[in-house]
């Protein structure tokens, strides 16, 4: 089942620096993950085999931190992630 991209948390590369992009819109190469499936992701390494390179743990951790901001109706990911690793 097809998901709408809103509803998806989009991880970015943007000049070799991994991101969690807020807005969705961020240049550079993305991959979007279901929040429901952010666990397994994390289990399998699914990001290292998206961006074919090894991702950061933090970045698994940030998509976590998504996850759970998600969950909290859409309070802001700055509140569970490092700022480094959040998108603009």
């Amino acid at each position: 089942m097809s998901k709408s991209t809103d509803t998806l948390i989009r991880i970015a590369r943007i000049e070799g620096k991994y991101v969690v992009d807020e807005k969705g819109n961020a240049n550079g190469r993305g991959c979007r993950i279901c929040p429901n499936c952010v666990e397994k992701a994390i289990k399998t390494r699914a990001l290292n085999k998206s961006f074919k390179a090894n991702v950061p743990n933090e970045i698994y951790e940030t998509l976590r931190a998504a996850m759970l901001a998600r969950e909290n109706n859409n309070v802001t990911l700055a509140k569970y992630a490092p700022k480094e690793y959040i998108g603009k």
